[in-house]
């Protein structure tokens, strides 16, 4: 009985089971029913029931994206042999590659490094901070997938409003030693200011408060600048989120084969992308900054900067007790940025690697000159496309991962000949086979893989599909 206590059992909706085997079976039935040259109705039968299995989620969405490949090929519109090969292509491959270096960053902790690092520089009040997590998110978002940019913020900025409340919640007084505060010393150790020994007079209470309405839609705001942040840094790269895949295989297939098509590779979609999601998220920072914090946005140079005219001058009380309280949120961070120490062995090898797949990227085929892949493909004897794409050099330096050791190979003595009795521990890599099995989402490229199976089919047997004459 104690045994049955322990266990937890999981029910699926009843709904969902029959729901499901409906739309299966009924599917299976139209294909096979409706004559065999009217491919745009079979295809239209397809979009419907892979669409309806999708939005009411009664199956996994990566197993409902091979439905497409079943029905189509069961109702005569496409071979099976041809479909097969719209699930893992060229965009499939580069999405891939791109998820192994996003996961080897994941592990080494770089990312909480970065972030850390410039909310450091940006944590000097409030419409500052929103600014820094709002532009540390977009910046981590552009290599990262949109979940895990949030999902390793999100805890960053809790710890970071939680200092905040305890701020608001208590009186700060004298050398804000009260409530686990740093002392004025740790103020001078990180270049902030040192006025707490002379202004202690308006800080002598001991009352405490709660929270005020304002601090809470601040909140609020902060948070809102993560998501928005991820999003709009989604759009600057090629590989910053899914459906820029999508948009690329649409892109290669309608017009890669013409001999005057443009090319799109990494390059070319920064030089419009990039400019124009830099200035979305600066709109929408101010945009969030009015609306959460309006109070500090007027306040922003005063913040960093202390003016000329105040130079010789007492500061009011209400603003050297406002530079105490972010001189604190700044202490603590700064503080979580030391707990990681010094840069190790694999955060440079993966600025390294990230840096020069990013310049090959760039110069894979620019237009002012020739490219690396354009000098391959007249070494090859020439031709209308390229042999090498955006896929290769990312499938290239993510796989030295698997072999670049997580500990610096050149660091202390090289034996090749251990002593009898020594005992060797195997060295990690900087990537292995059971983070990428944890970390990789293997239904994104299964749900990618429906999509151009999908629109595979509508390109070749329903031409006019988007039309409303047959419908």
């Amino acid at each position: 009985a104690k045994e049955d206590e322990d266990v937890v059992y999981t029910v699926l909706p009843k709904w969902k089971t029959v729901f499901g085997l409906s739309v299966i079976v009924i599917s299976i039935i139209l294909v096979l029913s409706l004559p065999v040259k009217s491919s745009e109705a079979k295809a239209g039968v397809v979009i419907g029931a892979t669409a309806l299995l999708w939005i009411t989620e009664a199956m996994p969405l990566m197993i409902t994206a091979l439905l497409p490949a079943i029905l189509f090929s069961l109702g005569g519109v496409i071979k099976m042999k041809e479909i097969s090969s719209e699930y893992f292509n060229d965009i499939s491959m580069l999405m891939l590659a791109t998820f192994f270096m996003a996961a080897s960053v994941e592990e080494s902790n770089l990312h909480r490094r970065i972030a850390l690092k410039i909310l450091s520089l940006l944590g000097r009040g409030e419409a500052l901070l929103m600014l820094g997590a709002m532009l540390t998110t977009w910046k981590l978002s552009m290599f990262l997938s949109n979940t895990a940019t949030c999902a390793m913020m999100l805890p960053i900025i809790s710890a970071i409003i939680e200092n905040l409340r305890k701020l608001e919640n208590s009186n700060l007084r004298g050398n804000l030693v009260r409530n686990g505060m740093p002392t004025g010393s740790e103020f001078e150790m990180n270049g902030q200011i040192n006025e707490d020994q002379e202004d202690q007079s308006d800080l002598e209470t001991n009352s405490v408060k709660e929270a005020s309405p304002e601090f809470e839609w601040f909140c609020k705001g902060l948070i809102l600048c993560i998501p928005y942040g991820a999003s709009i840094g989604g759009i600057a790269t090629l590989t910053g989120t899914p459906p820029n895949f999508v948009f690329k295989g649409f892109f290669d297939r309608t017009y890669g084969k013409r001999a005057d098509a443009p090319t799109l590779d990494y390059g070319t979609w920064m030089s419009f992308a990039y400019p124009i999601s830099f200035l979305i998220v600066i709109f929408g920072w101010h945009v969030l900054v009015l609306m959460y914090a309006r109070r500090s946005y007027f306040s922003i140079f005063t913040t960093i900067f202390k003016p000329l005219c105040c130079k010789n001058k007492v500061l009011p009380a209400h603003v050297i007790k406002d530079r105490k309280k972010w001189a604190y949120i700044n202490n603590t961070i700064q503080l979580e940025y030391k707990k990681l120490g010094p840069f190790r062995f694999p955060e440079v090898v993966l600025l390294t690697e990230m840096g020069v797949l990013v310049l090959f990227w760039l110069l894979r085929s620019p237009s002012g000159f020739p490219g690396w892949a354009d000098t391959h493909l007249e070494m090859m004897g020439g031709g209308a496309t390229h042999y090498l794409t955006d896929a290769w050099i990312v499938l290239l330096i993510s796989l030295t991962l698997f072999l670049i050791p997580n500990e610096n190979p050149f660091r202390g003595r090289v034996i090749c000949r251990p002593p009898p009795g020594t005992k060797l521990v195997r060295s990690k890599r900087l990537l292995s086979h059971e983070v990428v099995m944890k970390k990789t989402p293997w239904d994104v490229l299964f749900i990618l893989g429906g999509g151009y199976a999908i629109a595979y089919g509508c390109k070749v047997r329903m031409e006019f599909v988007l039309s409303y004459g047959y419908w």
